[in-house]
């Protein structure tokens, strides 16, 4: 796990109180949320992303921001959705090569060796229709969805 010291959430907010949320919690939205892939979120234009909503009828909004390698290169945007957990990974390693296949490497190590959990999302339109929480190298950028501790 991400220490407040190291969670972007908890340096921005300057509070323990808010923080990015954890592999379990995006779990947990993974198996109790039907998801949807959207057009234009709330009449908003260029707002697609990934609609989660709980058995409760409350719904959680992910844009479709792709992510960014090392190099700067943006894939998937508009096409999916990436996110930042503040979990370290202790299973496997993914990453797309150039022709955007995935590819998943067991990891057997800490999880300090290859980055960080992140929760993942492609739209339907994809060869990759599934919500994946796995790893993703920590030189790419993700986004971040802050949670709050009650």
């Amino acid at each position: 796990m991400v220490q407040p010291e190291d969670d972007p959430v908890s340096i921005y907010y300057k509070s323990e109180k808010y923080r990015m949320p954890s592999e379990e919690q995006f779990e947990e939205l993974k198996s109790n949320t039907t998801k949807r892939f959207v057009k234009e979120y709330k009449n908003v234009y260029w707002l697609d992303g990934l609609l989660l909503t709980g058995k409760n009828g409350k719904e959680i909004f992910f844009p479709a921001n792709g992510f960014i390698d090392n190099m700067g290169h943006r894939y998937f945007f508009g096409q999916a959705a990436y996110c930042w957990s503040n979990s370290k990974s202790t299973r496997y390693y993914t990453w797309f090569d150039t022709k955007g296949k995935l590819h998943m490497q067991e990891d057997g190590g800490t999880g300090d060796e290859y980055g960080s959990c992140c929760f993942s999302y492609h739209n339907t339109n994809s060869q990759y229709d599934f919500i994946s929480i796995s790893d993703m190298v920590p030189e790419h950028a993700a986004g971040i969805r802050p949670v709050m501790n009650l």
